[in-house]
């Protein structure tokens, strides 16, 4: 029969204020412990094989000023704090093939993107959180309600709040039980991962870039009224703020998101060899539906 892999991937939300921001990755990979080799300071070594089951959980900081921080948790309770140092050490390893096959090698490259994928995506979603909840984000008055700028603001905390809960259905991964080495299995469900990671990173991308350009939008409202109610000399150059953010809302096509990301991943240096074309995303995104 088909082997399906565990749930590896599933995301929870905490409450911050009104949105739900907060984000608590876990993935499972049977018999193989994707962290492999990472030696943290007063740890010992993390050896291939030990666990099973690894969380990765990001935190807001109480202070804005303070960085984000995410830890790493094996099966047995062992934590390691400090995803920017994992990342660092993981792609020093892969890089030095510094591990014990070019399989878990490749595997281990796998787990460092989901990493990568899962810190910028909840990095998106503190941003659409900051937009769509700052007080200038609300309708001044009723006859504001249906404008252009708002009604993005709201479908922007509608859709990502839909990303967060929808939950990671990886189907089947194709491969027969028992017929093939561990770590194929292994390869196959990382692979899964990406693609969902990948996919919702790109929804997250462009709510945010919507929502930044209804905020602009809400801004220049504010600098050409001037706390004055719209009237008819007002009319003009409304019309020209309404017009630039519907060009700025049609210039964002999924197309420019996935550059505008890539670009951004090259940039950092990130492995991007298996990351998914977007045919494949959109087509994920239907079957998830």
């Amino acid at each position: 029969m088909l082997r399906s892999p565990p749930q590896e991937l599933s995301y929870h939300s905490q409450d911050c204020g009104n949105h739900h921001v907060d984000i608590n990755f876990k993935a499972k990979v049977p018999d193989h412990t994707i962290f492999s080799g990472i030696s943290p300071a007063s740890t010992k070594q993390i050896r291939y094989g030990t666990g099973d089951v690894h969380r990765v959980a990001a935190y807001q900081p109480q202070h804005p000023n303070q960085p984000a921080e995410a830890a790493v948790t094996m099966a047995d309770g062992r934590a390691y704090p400090g995803l920017q140092q994992v990342a660092s050490d993981m792609r020093g390893r892969v890089r030095g093939r510094v591990t014990d096959s070019p399989a878990v090698a490749g595997n281990e490259a796998r787990a460092m993107r989901v990493l990568e994928v899962m810190n910028d995506f909840r990095t998106l979603q503190l941003h659409i959180s900051s937009l769509i909840t700052r007080i200038e984000a609300h309708p001044p008055d009723q006859p504001s309600y249906y404008l252009d700028g708002y009604v993005v603001l709201r479908q922007c905390a509608a859709d990502s709040q839909a990303i967060l809960a929808t939950h990671f259905n990886p189907g089947n991964i194709g491969l027969q039980a028992g017929q093939v080495d561990e770590s194929e299995v292994t390869k196959a469900t990382l692979q899964r991962i990406i693609l969902d990671a990948c996919t919702r990173r790109l929804q997250a991308h462009k709510i945010y870039l919507r929502a930044s350009a209804a905020m602009r939008w809400i801004q220049m409202r504010v600098q050409l009224l001037r706390g004055e109610k719209p009237g008819q000399r007002h009319v003009n150059a409304l019309r020209a703020i309404d017009q630039r953010l519907r060009q700025e809302l049609s210039d964002i096509t999924d197309d420019h998101v996935v550059s505008d990301l890539r670009n951004a991943d090259r940039r950092k240096g990130y492995w991007l060899d298996e990351d998914p074309a977007l045919e494949r995303m959109l087509a994920w995104i239907r079957m998830q539906r």
